[in-house]
């Protein structure tokens, strides 16, 4: 069964200590962004993974090398970029 990419977003709660004091608050999770990378060097896929995560952007990647892995990752993997 394929997830729901439009469900809303789910919540989990955060907790922050102030001296004795515990405040809880709603953060929302955000699914991750699905990268699709049509790249033939391991090395420059990981380059690109790497940026991404310095960027803090929550990301789910696939790399293909040719076009028909990448028509079918298209269907498969349903990437957002």
């Amino acid at each position: 069964m394929m997830p729901d990419r439009n469900a809303p977003a789910r919540q989990r709660t955060r907790e922050y200590r102030l001296g004795s004091a515990v405040l809880s608050v709603a953060v929302p999770v955000t699914r991750p962004v699905r990268v699709l990378m049509l790249e033939d060097s391991e090395a420059d896929a990981e380059l690109i993974r790497h940026e991404l995560v310095r960027s803090g952007l929550v990301t789910v990647t696939e790399r293909v090398e040719t076009e028909r892995e990448f028509a079918s990752a298209i269907k498969d993997f349903l990437p957002d970029v």
